[in-house]
């Protein structure tokens, strides 16, 4: 029956831990009746059991057997055996104590483990988890082996006892060691609770002070603790403590088999009793392995016990106690529902007395005073005391009431459920008990009485007396008492004091306003001074402009600030490093071919430094003041040294300090070393024609009639061997070399001749390639990729990318005048120098560079590509200055090359309807933009991939609820074309809500009305209308005339207004049309705000006009997108986007310029965005305006944080800290210093 009933009690907590009241309706029975059927009390009726079943959503047919089989063993149970004097072998859920030595088996090897650890350290710890043993092992394991001892080692006396509430008072004396020879060993139990009853901090230090003392050798004292498993990081917090144990901790796992048996067997035979096989088989298959077994393993073999036939313990009788995971539950829930309502009550009441709730930790158990349970009915508790403490579930020893074990707080259901239903009424609780007790000793001081909140969570105990002792009640009836006194004096304080603060508030509140008015001024004065001077020193001190604009936002929250702190998060500058001047010689200064490393180079010592922290990595030995230097290269790698000395040219090696070999009668104006670092090119800026030298001949083998020597030469060295390897002239004097450079496998030569096509050689067979590149060289550079198959070219029109193989182009860059040439060691982007930018460009999309950086009065005389650290560095022309920018997004791994299909962002931000791939076949999916995940299975038939005269138009209803798609065909298209069909989905979900078909013919724009139930159509070439479509009938309900616009149109919020990009106005629901000059130059974008009182007007020379709500009102013009120089080409507009407040407006562009505007002061925060240089296409705000969302040709998704917090915690990351002490003083020496980062 018990089994049967904590059956149906686990199958309502597998299904949720339905209530009782919600399982009634599905059942058909009360909830009285549920709640008694899984009670225990007696066997249900089968169809209450089974409607029990079905409201849990059990299998009814399986539940039925199990019913039939309990009524069996209930109708075939024999009666429990009473009166039974003889002593049991288990002890239950009681622990083996010092005199159940004789019937302790299983933990003899451990006993002795234990014993030998205990000799060998003054201070151990026995560690495990609940139910592992650990008291048992201790009680009647170690002490009794300790009491056995003879000779030397005898001990003086051995102490068990339990920490307490207080520990160091209750203890101190039993931890002086006896006057006896040997030493005095001092037993723990149950050391959690120094942590879980005992809450002065100073009362648990000295007990560990009087337990440390144990470590020192003549302490005549050995102490072994007792802790649970999840106590042990409590025990490490404690420093000393944590010491002492760090290699004297004895962990208490589960038994193993043999233990097992021996636990279970001997006991019994101890006893002259018999244990079934197959009982003991069953036994260890079900506790074996299991942490925390034990006291369920004792009890249960407890109760078959008592239900034993003869001598012999059954299975029959065990699976009449319960089991392994019933006995506990059943034996407690047999006594509880033996009791009247009355004791059942002075029960729960007692076993939650018993009880800490644990803070993070388990529950445990947790011993008490009698005089704690002196509730009103004394002798009905006293009663229900002997009840619990006969059926073995709690411990009475002396004055001290306690739990078995804790396995009854697991174990028993019932009481689970109790201490969930009052886990924090028992915390008030416990700290009511404490404060009581203390009141108490302290003489009843009404400085120790409860006051405020915490007064009022007493009170609420209060309003049940039985909850409480009388030493409680009279505690907080005082702290009542005292509450009212102190409540009536302050109001008479308060009554007195009133007309003198009235007077006194009114002066002060004046003077106050006006000196908070002043400081307030004073800060933003200083936050906008502060603004100012980061934004001016970003290039030449990037990281103090970037904490300084942190500071700015930190003092005042204003545009300027606000625009400091975006500048900070959004620049490109990330460092300028200083370079340090000797005081010697002029030094030479080099950056390693990842511009990671500057490499120094003067006569006295040779610097490595690392540009990333500016400090010294290494120092080498000079080159020396024995032979003059008038310039010099360094190897990519930065271990080779190339001096242009007046012996030719010396190379050295920087590591070893030392010349390695001369390169003879080399004088070169034009030289380099190869990507590898083994080879070098020079040339001495001469003019000529071919001569090749045979490797290792030494001697020339001129071809045509012999001649005399030229005055130029162009070679090419082995660094390691000092071979020439290639050597050509020109003895004509017709084609001067502008450039050169040598392949990264150095295995060809590229030569760039005056007016000549460039020329690449085989360095190793010596001989000229076949291959044509139609090109001729111009006044820049010429560079290999890293795979040494395609060759990057500077002429006078451009960069162009060749392919050596077959010498056809494959990428055009239209920018005239590049110089200093890098590419990316990926291959995939070039980098280089103009007259007045450094740009970056990918050469899948070489129409527009990805990354622009103005130069202001410098010209870089090195660059170096880091693509894989997102770094660009250079060194400014005067060679003082290393500059680190950093490429943010521009090299992101997210970029497609294929242009990607049409997307879209919902108003909201929060949705994005992209043309997608799955696998061949493309659909129209809507995503969610902060998870990913596809909403729904796609709406619309987006248009075939590569198709010139098909285009997706995708539009969103004002409130992103809804999203529009059609195709529309490119041309013209007659009255028999098939129709178009426009699909309306939700966002939401994902669902198809309605297709409307529509004419084909002339379609160019659909939109939805202000309130998303009527679509807009716009008609062009012959027609020139507005037709609009109700999306529920799919019908037209009228169409509008003489509308002249061809292109986009919007619709303002409260759909009273209608805006195309030709510039048509139409004013609704008149349909009256004019047409508006909006912008100076052709539109290219528009966008209402959602409250519809201002309008943007983008053109496309990157321009926005801003205008009142109807358009009548020109609010302000914003100036483009990136600024260019004089008859430059300009950034076209391609997209617009307001906040969700209105306040901030999102400008993009074409070549992937990303801007944020303050709209009521019409400034510009910050700098462009970092982006990937792609072409926006949609732009969106979240609803809170903290990010900003764009998509794009070639990135699906963009997202900017421009929260304040994120991008202070941007900005911070970047700079490394926040802004120190001595910089604060330089520029706000007025204002005390705070931490900003």
């Amino acid at each position: 029956m018990q089994r049967f009933a904590f059956a149906l009690r686990a199958l309502r907590q597998e299904a949720g831990g339905i209530p009782y009241r919600d399982m009634a309706p599905k059942a058909g029975f009360s909830a009285a009746m549920l709640s008694r059927a899984a009670s225990g009390q007696k066997l249900p009726s089968l169809a209450l059991a089974l409607a029990y079943v079905r409201a849990c959503g059990g299998d009814e047919r399986e539940w039925e057997r199990r019913w039939q089989a309990a009524a069996v063993e209930q109708d075939a149970q024999p009666p429990a055996l009473h009166g039974d004097d003889a002593p049991a072998p288990y002890r239950g859920l009681a622990r083996y104590d010092v005199g159940d030595a004789e019937l302790f088996f299983g933990r003899e090897a451990l006993t002795g483990h234990l014993m030998a650890r205990a000799v060998e350290h003054r201070l151990m710890v026995v560690v495990g988890p609940s139910g592992s043993g650990k008291s048992s092992l201790l009680r009647a394991g170690l002490i009794p082996r300790l009491r056995g001892l003879e000779g030397r080692a005898r001990p003086a006396a051995v102490r068990i006892l339990t920490p307490g509430a207080f520990p160091a008072r209750t203890h101190a004396k039993v931890c002086v060691p006896a006057a006896d020879e040997g030493d005095t060993w001092l037993v723990v139990d149950q050391f959690e609770e120094l942590f879980t009853l005992c809450h002065d901090a100073r009362e648990r230090a000295a007990f560990l002070e009087l337990l440390l003392t144990a470590t020192d050798p003549d302490s005549r004292l050995r102490v072994v603790l007792g802790v649970r498993a999840d106590f042990y990081a409590h025990c490490l917090a404690h420093p000393d403590l944590a010491t002492a144990l760090r290699e004297s901790s004895l962990p208490v796992g589960p038994m193993s088999g043999a233990e097992l048996r021996a636990a279970i067997v001997k006991p019994a035979q101890a006893e002259g009793l018999i244990v079934e096989r197959a009982l003991t088989a069953r036994l260890i298959t079900e506790v074996e392995g299991e942490p925390g077994s034990l006291p369920l393993l004792s009890h249960a073999l407890l109760e078959t016990w008592r239900r034993r036939r003869g001598r012999t313990l059954t299975v029959e009788a065990y699976e009449q106690s319960g089991g392994i995971r019933g006995a506990i539950a059943q034996t407690a829930e047999d006594l509880y529902t033996r009791m009247s309502p009355a004791r059942a009550a002075h029960a729960r009441r007692v076993l939650l007395r018993l009880i800490a709730p644990g803070d993070g930790t388990q529950d445990t158990r947790r011993p008490v005073d009698r005089a704690e349970l002196a509730f009103t009915d004394s002798d009905g508790v006293a009663r229900v005391l002997a009840d619990l403490a006969a059926s073995r579930l709690i411990t009475l020893d002396d004055d001290t009431v306690d739990l078995a074990h804790e396995a009854l707080i697991t174990a028993w259901p019932r009481l689970r459920e109790w201490i969930e239903e009052e886990r924090e009424r028992l915390r008030t609780q416990r700290r009511l008990t404490e404060a009581a007790r203390i009141w108490n000793e302290s003489d009843r001081d009404p400085g120790t009485l409860y006051r405020g909140t915490r007064l009022a969570a007493a009170e609420e105990l209060l309003a049940d007396p039985a909850q409480l002792t009388g030493l409680e009640r009279s505690f907080v009836t005082a702290g009542r008492l005292a509450h009212t006194r102190e409540h009536r004096r302050r109001r008479r304080l308060l009554a007195a004091l009133a007309a003198v603060l009235v007077l006194a508030l009114v002066a002060g509140a004046v003077a106050w306003q006006q000196n908070r008015v002043n400081s307030r001024q004073h800060q933003e004065a200083q936050a906008r001074r502060i603004a100012a001077v980061a934004t001016g020193m970003r290039a030449s001190d990037p990281v103090t402009a970037m904490r300084l604009s942190v500071v700015a936002w930190n003092l005042a929250e204003t545009t300027e600030t606000r625009a400091a702190l975006l500048g900070a998060a959004a620049q490109k500058e990330q460092g300028a490093f200083r370079i340090p001047r000797p005081g010697s010689a002029e030094p030479g200064h080099y950056l390693t071919r990842s511009g990671r490393e500057l490499i120094s180079v003067d006569s006295r010592r040779i610097r490595v430094r690392d540009l990333a922290t500016g400090r010294p990595t290494h120092t080498y030995r000079g080159i020396g003041e024995q032979e003059p230097m008038e310039e010099g290269r360094v190897s990519g790698d930065g271990r080779t040294l190339a001096l242009n000395a007046e012996d030719g040219v010396r190379l050295w090696d920087v590591r070893a300090g030392r010349t390695i070999g001369t390169l003879p009668d080399v004088a070169p104006l034009t030289w380099d070393f190869s990507p590898s670092g083994r080879l070098l090119a020079t040339d001495d800026g001469t003019r000529g024609d071919v001569e090749a030298v045979m490797e290792g001949s030494g001697g020339t083998a001129v071809e045509g009639p012999e001649q005399a020597v030229p005055d130029g030469v162009t070679q090419v060295w082995d660094v390691r061997s000092r071979r020439m390897l290639l050597r050509l002239t020109d003895p004509g004097g017709k084609a001067p070399l502008l450039s050169m450079a040598i392949s990264p496998d150095d295995s060809r030569l590229a030569v760039c001749r005056e007016r000549r096509r460039p020329e690449i050689w085989d360095i190793r067979a010596q001989r000229r390639l076949t291959v044509k590149i139609n090109a001729t060289c111009g006044e820049g550079q010429a560079a290999f990729t890293p795979d040494s198959r395609r060759l990057v070219l500077s002429t006078d029109s451009g960069i162009r990318l060749w392919d050596l193989a077959s010498g056809r182009r494959l990428a055009g860059i239209k920018t005239p005048g590049a110089e200093a040439l890098q590419v990316s060691a990926d291959g995939d982007f070039v980098a280089a120098a103009t007259d007045d930018e450094i740009r970056l460009w990918r050469f899948s999309t070489p129409g527009a560079p990805v990354f622009r950086y103005p130069l202001a009065n410098e010209r870089p005389s090195q660059l170096a590509l880091d693509t894989a650290n997102r770094s660009l560095r250079y060194v400014n022309g005067g060679g003082t200055v290393v500059r680190t920018l950093s490429l943010g997004q521009a090299t992101a791994k997210g970029w497609r090359q294929q242009p990607l299909g049409a997307s879209r962002l919902s108003p909201d931000g929060r949705t994005v309807a992209a043309v997608r791939e799955h696998g061949r076949i493309l659909a129209l999916d809507l995503v969610d933009v902060r998870s990913g995940r596809t909403r729904g299975p796609g709406f619309g038939r987006p248009c075939p991939k590569r198709s010139a005269d098909c285009q997706d138009r995708i539009a969103f209803s004002a409130d992103s609820r809804r999203a529009a798609h059609v195709r529309l065909r490119e041309g013209p298209t007659s009255t028999d074309s098939p129709p178009a069909q426009i699909t309306v989905a939700n966002t939401r979900t994902g669902r198809v809500h309605a297709r409307v078909n529509v004419p084909a013919e002339d379609l160019s724009w659909v939109t939805f009305s202000a309130d998303s139930r009527t679509l807009i159509l716009s008609r062009t070439s012959m027609h020139h209308s507005l037709e609009f479509w109700d999306i529920r009938t799919r019908k037209r309900l009228k169409t509008l005339s003489r509308f002249y616009s061809d292109s986009r149109f919007t619709a303002r919020g409260d759909g009273r207004q209608l805006i195309s990009e030709g510039g048509d106005v139409v004013e609704l629901p008149s349909g009256r049309v004019k047409r508006q000059v909006l912008a100076p130059d052709e539109l290219a974008a528009l966008a209402f705000s959602s409250d519809g009182t201002h309008l943007a007007v983008g053109d496309v020379m990157g321009g926005v006009t801003l205008w009142d709500g109807d358009a009548r009102k020109q609010l302000g013009v914003l100036p483009g997108l990136y600024p260019t120089r004089k008859g430059g080409p300009h950034e076209t507009l391609s997209a617009l986007a307001f906040s969700a407040d209105g306040r901030l407006l999102a400008v993009a562009g074409d070549a992937g310029t990303l801007h944020i505007w303050d709209v009521a002061s019409s400034q510009l925060l910050g700098t462009s965005l970092r982006t990937p240089g792609d072409t926006i296409t949609s732009l969106a705000f979240s609803p809170d305006s903290h990010t900003l969302y764009a998509t794009g040709r070639h990135v699906r998704l963009q997202q900017h944080d421009i929260d304040p917090a994120s991008l202070i915690a941007q900005v911070c990351r970047r700079a490394g800290s926040g802004l120190s002490r001595a910089d604060w003083a330089t520029h706000l020496p007025g204002i005390a210093y705070r931490d900003t980062c």
